[in-house]
């Protein structure tokens, strides 16, 4: 255990889900044996780390709308010192934009999934002395979702357990679609991390992660297995969790996967009292833009069922999509408004961040004008929306200024 390298991996909100895994995928290997694995969960606890003496490797993850606080970061720490340090990033940007990530001042980075990619580059760098024959580390192939498992001897924190990975859908903002075949975790893992949470005496909350929470487990889009549902669910209950939720954030619901069935089970075993569907715009023509698959009227029916099996409806809704006007923000708005009336569902407004690896990469939002900035905070002070999308055009503003400066941005 003497003259372990140390692997510090910064631990920020953004990423808090994602460092358990990737450390039990470490130490699944027997690799804290030979690195002293440690999370760090500020800038200035990095520093410090950073100056003790002899080499060292810190790693990254992190996801587009994060670029200006690592940037900045990482390189005010690597002015201050550090020249036998190993600068790695992974995370979803990375694998969609790696030389953004070289630009940013990074040694290396890893392409998709890490749990296998990061193991094989520890191994082998301990027969190499880390001296990198190539920057970018790609998996060769999916990983099956069993053996990504969220719990690690170095982090107290159990995350949700992840129960989807990849997406039947192909969104043209998101990433998650990039795998046309997504991969499930079988119930007997799902039993093996339960398990995990009274040992540690945490059986307050259960949550999965879910791209799309009705589609556990199936074959194609759109399909609907109740019985599977209902026996993921009955876990839980079986361990004595307090509060099982699903439904919302990070397991939200595509509103034509709704049914009364599924409301009903959802009803039976969790404690939630808000579904969150997404629907990601109010605007049929924008909706056909971004490739969302379903209809407004369907969005609306889910909404109604939401509702009447006694949760609020909170809907998802993206504004400033590359393309969008400000009539589809005008009909977004009046769909919200007519929504909220009917089935007292709350939109949740986020403004357009364009991701790396996704068909919008490299496109700029649509800018928001006076009428309708206007109209969105009189529909707030009403109730009927969120104003978070106020918080991601000042994150946008940010942005823009790194995403040309790194060249990732289309003239």
């Amino acid at each position: 255990m003497k003259n372990r390298i140390p692997f510090i991996l910064r631990l920020a909100d953004y990423n808090r889900f994602s460092l358990p895994v990737l450390l039990h995928a470490l130490e699944s290997q027997g690799l804290d044996r030979h690195f002293d694995l440690q999370v760090e969960s500020s800038a200035t606890g990095m520093k410090k780390r950073l100056a003790v003496p002899g080499r060292k490797i810190i790693g990254y993850g992190f996801m587009t709308p994060h670029i200006p606080e690592v940037w900045k970061e990482l390189s005010s720490l690597k002015s201050s010192g550090g020249n036998d340090t190993l600068w790695i990033a992974g995370g979803s940007h990375v694998t969609g934009d790696p030389d953004s990530g070289f630009a940013m001042g990074f040694d290396a980075v890893f392409q998709g999934e890490c749990e296998r990619i990061l193991p094989e580059f520890c191994l082998n760098g301990l027969d190499s002395g880390f001296q990198l024959k190539q920057r970018v580390f790609a998996g060769r192939t999916e990983i099956p979702l069993d053996s990504s498992f969220p719990v690690s001897k170095a982090m107290s924190f159990i995350p949700p357990v992840e129960i989807m990975r990849g997406c039947l859908h192909t969104c043209r903002f998101c990433q998650t679609g990039s795998s046309k075949k997504p991969r499930y975790r079988s119930m007997e893992s799902v039993e093996s991390y339960f398990k995990e949470l009274p040992i540690r005496r945490l059986q307050f909350r259960a949550c999965f992660i879910c791209p799309s929470g009705l589609e556990y487990g199936s074959r194609k889009a759109g399909e609907y297995n109740p019985d599977l549902l209902e026996s993921l669910l009955r876990v839980p209950v079986s361990y004595k969790i307090r509060h099982i939720e699903y439904g919302i954030f990070p397991s939200e619901l595509r509103p034509e996967t709704i049914t009364p069935e599924s409301l009903r089970i959802l009803k039976k075993y969790c404690t939630n009292k808000k579904i969150t569907i997404g629907a990601q715009t109010g605007s049929e023509r924008m909706l056909a833009l971004i490739g969302r698959g379903h209809s407004l009227e369907q969005a609306e029916q889910a909404a109604a069922w939401v509702h009447e099996h006694g949760f609020r409806p909170m809907i998802d809704i993206i504004i400033g999509f590359p393309g969008e006007t400000p009539e589809d923000r005008l009909c977004t708005l009046e769909w919200a408004r007519k929504v909220h009336l009917r089935s007292n569902a709350r939109c949740q407004m986020h403004y357009f961040i364009p991701l790396s690896g996704t068909a919008l990469a490299g496109r700029r939002p649509s800018p928001i004008d006076a009428a309708s900035a206007d109209l969105l905070d009189r529909e707030h002070q009403a109730g009927i929306v969120t104003d978070w999308w106020k918080k991601g055009l000042a994150a946008w503003e940010d942005l823009e200024k790194d995403l040309e400066r790194l060249g990732s941005m289309s003239s």
